[in-house]
């Protein structure tokens, strides 16, 4: 995969031998190399057509890397796990669900690169980082009150809470973007939520624990309690529309 002068991606086949020669067919490459969840893309400075010559690539792009932890509203106090049952199901999305109809009406990919994929792999895994289901990240900028999404991932949420990227244990990964950050997590079916201050992301992964009420949020409830020291995201948001009204009421019938 390639991108392109506009940021968007493109696949292309290059082949770079030892020598920095380089062949194969691409158009409008400019900048770096870098890794995106798990797609390798090759960006050349100033080259706009490329057939058996060369060209001398940047350094790699820095990934600013981040690993929340965070529940879903079918935390079991019992167990202190999510119950990962939705894994199981045949129709079990292998490719990111926020991308396609009809989730994509209210979670809008913003410089997110490639599609994200699973292999059937990543599910095969059990226990405490058996994969309970796909969640939206975004990283904002702006001031409180009035941010805007530079990037969005989508991303794997295992059954202790952890968020991981596609591979099913990798911290997630942004690429391109300021690394001060607002942080949002967003599921299909609860309300989202983000961090009240902006965080630093370096290639360290930042770890954020939303699940024991340390990280400052923005709004009066965020989350739910489910026990005295253990929150929640809020549940119950079934048309993914932002708030829990009759509408839910009727998707849920």
């Amino acid at each position: 995969w390639f991108k392109n002068n506009n940021g968007a991606y493109n696949q292309a086949t290059m082949v770079v031998g030892r020598n920095g020669i380089a062949s194969g067919a691409t158009t409008n490459l400019t900048g770096t190399t870098g890794i995106d969840q798990g797609v390798t893309y090759v960006q050349f400075d100033g080259i706009t057509s490329f057939s058996g010559g060369t060209g001398a690539a940047r350094t790699q792009e820095q990934a600013l890397r981040v690993s929340p932890k965070v529940y879903l509203n079918n935390y079991d106090t019992g167990t202190g796990l999510m119950n990962d049952y939705l894994k199981t199901i045949v129709n079990f999305p292998l490719s990111d669900p926020y991308s396609t109809v009809p989730l994509n009406q209210n979670f809008v990919h913003v410089n997110g690169g490639p599609v994200g994929t699973i292999s059937p792999a990543v599910l095969s895994t059990n226990g405490n980082n058996s994969i309970v289901d796909w969640v939206f990240m975004e990283l904002r900028q702006g001031q409180s009150g009035a941010t805007s999404v530079v990037q969005t991932r989508a991303a794997l949420i295992q059954r202790d809470g952890d968020v991981v990227s596609t591979d099913g244990v990798s911290p997630v990964s942004f690429f391109g973007v300021p690394s001060s950050n607002y942080i949002t997590m967003r599921h299909r079916s609860h309300l989202g939520f983000r961090t009240d201050g902006t965080y630093p992301l370096t290639a360290t992964p930042t770890v954020l624990d939303f699940t024991n009420n340390t990280v400052a949020l923005n709004g009066a409830y965020p989350l739910s309690p489910v026990t005295a020291s253990i929150s929640a995201m809020n549940s119950g948001d079934a048309n993914s529309d932002g708030s829990i009204d009759s509408f839910d009421y009727r998707d849920w019938e």
